[in-house]
């Protein structure tokens, strides 16, 4: 098959010739995908890796000189410090950051918490507790500090204007090492704080930085006209390699003696570190390009790709308990910040110019009953969430008393608990959590209640016109998403229940009944369930948008939820009560708010997992809901989810979504101007091919197809009649 030129545009391939290095794009789109995203993107604007020459191996060598061995003081001290036995190495290795990276070994806190996640016979952190006192004693073999006590260097690039090029070492420790260090800043902490108050903010110091911040900012206004004040801002080249060990290890004899073995044993040999390199070449990272790169691999778009109203703008800008997109607005929630950041330095001046503007701008943003004055936040100092939870507030309210009667109940839905998960949850393809780019763009857009239509009729019931909430395309009875949508919600729910050691039973009912009835009125059965009693589940799908019910659905939330779980009630209580079933309906909206009787029944669920997979209850209950959010949105109606403007996007009629086959070949039949087709790695199968072929021998015009990363062999291919596919 001859190839043709690759189809163009945001949602095609492309072949990128620019020195972009592949391997810091994978690197961090592999960090988003484990939900590490500020670390993502600090690696896109970092400069890079310092190059690996010989003057990159001087700089490192410069910064870290080999002095002569430190002389060890004598101590008449009692024994080294030891940790009790009620000592918590379990919560000393959770307030490590997320991904923390691993020491030479390769041994990660991850690997840890895992293990002690794992029902063993020693528990994990009694083992933990016996190494790190073991650590802490100096009974160690000295051979084995050179290596604990070392770590990977990672040499950074430094780039300032105007001066030499120069590298920042960043060095990793081994996990152990850290660990024991952490749990010994626990120990000592009161003894620390009463050593070094009030001369240093950084250790034992919650909040330091804020307190030197606005201590000087008051200080130099203050002072400002005062001609003999002045402040020095003293800083140390390279101050952790040159500082003398002699100096710090007599210090420590002298004020914490019984702390000396570990710090001795750390810092009386010389350890090695390991200097990790990833490539030879100087890398200049190109901050937008690789932003846009690395957000639209992790299904994040640096621009959305269409055109928002400023009540969509406004609900973006709403917190995700609110049903907004959480991109917070800086002119909104600088105020809320600034006056956290004082009331935490403990400096607050009630004469400060900068803290009463700050105190007028948030007043202007809340309701009456929730202004501020700084008499009030000296006796009762408040925290940036919920200043910031304030503004919030007003917004949604805002918005929502100037929407319609269908926004109303739109955002009455996005806005109840657990309804953005879909927002919050990892994208991890492995476990079902990701949604394909275009996938998320129409969720998005629909999400903001921005015009999803685009005046089009319904492509199973032609009768029909699709609104711009997408009613008709959620409640379409055609065409079998309804359907589908149904069952893979019940679906995903059977997984969890088997996760929590359920007995369950799908469809069951039908014939039961002495009418010989074939409803089912339990979607799911589960024995022994409730009180020994089986309980039959009644999953519905319902759209808070139907015009018979849109006045209560805009005035009240979960109005529709309520009437659904009363009409269920009313039509399987009677038929379950006959068999020895107890009936509960399952009701969630489109939008993923569920009704109280589904909320309470799957908070049962999230325990019995929890309890079952020795999780936190709270985790368990994130794994479910958002298993059944990202559901909901992946099993959106074709109608609504393959957003026909696509179709002209590009002006030469080159078309590029990923959609099913059905939907494929219905657009080549609907658009005959189409020249060029990719269809690349969209998860083809043999049994879905017909489809197109259909499609394509209706439109006479294309001539370019795109088949490559499918699950289709050439001589399939061969039978479309074109001259020019690609396959992988």
């Amino acid at each position: 098959m001859a190839k043709s030129r690759r189809v163009t545009g945001p949602l095609a391939r492309t072949n990128s010739d620019d020195s972009v290095p592949r391997n810091l794009i994978d690197f961090a789109v592999s960090l988003s995908h484990e939900g590490m995203f500020a670390k993502a993107c600090r690696i896109l604007v970092s400069s890079g890796l310092a190059p690996n020459n010989e003057d990159m191996w001087k700089l490192i060598r410069e910064k870290q000189p080999e002095g002569p061995l430190p002389i060890i003081p004598e101590t008449t001290s009692a024994q080294s410090i030891s940790l009790n036995d009620d000592f918590d190495v379990y919560n000393i290795l959770k307030s490590f950051p997320k991904g923390t990276a691993a020491g030479p070994s390769g041994l990660r806190v991850q690997h840890l918490l895992d293990a002690a996640s794992i029902p063993l016979p020693t528990i994990i952190g009694s083992l933990l507790r016996r190494i790190v006192n073991l650590l802490v004693s100096g009974k160690v073999p000295q051979e084995v500090s050179l290596f604990m006590a070392g770590g990977s260097l990672t040499a950074l690039s430094k780039l300032k204007p105007g001066c030499a090029p120069d590298i920042r070492p960043i060095a990793v420790g081994e996990v152990l090492r850290r660990l024991t260090g952490k749990c010994l800043c626990t120990v000592l902490k009161l003894r620390v704080i009463d050593f070094f108050e009030p001369i240093q903010f950084g250790l034992a110091c919650p909040m330091g930085s804020e307190m030197v911040i606005h201590g000087i900012r008051a200080c130099v206004e203050k002072f400002w006209n005062d001609r003999d004040f002045s402040v020095m801002k003293v800083d140390f080249k390279n101050a952790f390699n040159l500082v003398s060990r002699d100096a710090v290890l007599q210090e420590c004899a002298n004020h914490f003696p019984d702390l000396l073995p570990w710090v001795a044993w750390c810092y009386g040999s010389h350890p090695y570190f390991f200097v990790a390199h990833y490539g030879s070449a100087n890398i200049t990272i190109r901050l937008l390009e690789q932003l846009k790169r690395i957000l639209s691999a992790a299904n994040f778009c640096i621009k959305l790709g269409f055109a928002t109203s400023d009540e969509a703008w406004c609900q973006a800008q709403l917190g995700l308990n609110s049903g907004g997109l959480g991109l917070r607005s800086l002119s909104l929630h600088s105020s809320s910040a600034y006056i956290a950041s004082v009331c935490s330095s403990g400096v607050v001046d009630s004469e400060d110019i900068h803290l009463t503007n700050a105190i007028d701008h948030f007043n202007s943003h809340v309701s009456p009953i929730e202004k501020l004055s700084v008499n009030s936040i000296i006796s009762s100092p408040v925290s940036q969430k919920l200043l910031s939870s304030k503004v919030n507030d007003l917004c949604f309210q805002d918005l929502f008393d100037r929407s319609s009667p269908a926004n109303k109940a739109r955002l009455l839905s996005v806005s109840a608990p657990h309804a953005t998960s879909w927002l919050s949850v990892i994208p991890s393809t492995s476990q079902g959590l990701h949604l394909d780019p275009i996938e998320f763009r129409v969720a998005v857009k629909w999400w903001l209640g921005l015009d999803t239509s685009q005046g089009s009729q319904c492509a199973f019931c032609p009768a029909h016109s699709l609104d711009p909430l997408g009613h008709h395309a959620l409640t379409c009875k055609c065409g079998g998403d309804a359907v589908l949508r149904h069952n893979a919600l019940r679906d995903t729910l059977v997984h969890f229940l088997h996760r929590a050691h359920a007995s369950v039973q799908v469809e069951v009912g039908a014939g039961l009944f002495p009418d010989h009835s074939q409803s089912r009125p339990a979607d799911i059965l589960l024995q022994n369930w409730n009180l020994g009693r089986p309980v039959a589940l009644d999953i519905s799908v319902v759209s808070p948008l139907n015009p018979s019910t849109l006045a209560e659905a805009g005035a009240t939330f979960g109005a529709v939820l309520e009437a659904t779980e009363s009409r269920k009630h009313q039509a399987n209580d009677e038929k379950c009560s006959a068999l020895g079933w107890v009936s509960t309906p399952l009701a969630v909206d489109s939008y993923g708010a569920w009704g109280k009787e589904a909320t309470l029944f799957l908070a049962q669920v999230a325990a019995r997992l929890a309890i079952h997979k020795s999780l936190p209850k709270s985790q368990a209950s994130f794994d479910l809901f958002s298993n059944l959010s990202i559901c909901l949105l992946e099993q959106m109606p074709e109608p609504f989810s393959e957003e026909w403007s696509y179709l002209d996007f590009e002006p030469l009629g080159v078309l590029c979504l990923v959609t099913s086959a059905r939907s494929k070949g219905m657009m080549l039949k609907e658009n005959n101007t189409l020249k060029e087709l990719s269809l690349w790695n969209c998860g083809l199968q043999l049994e879905g091919i017909e489809e197109v072929i259909k499609g394509v021998q209706v439109n006479t015009n294309l001539k370019t197809l795109d088949l490559s990363d499918n699950t289709i062999d050439n001589k399939r291919a061969s039978s479309l009649g074109k001259n020019d596919i690609i396959l992988q």
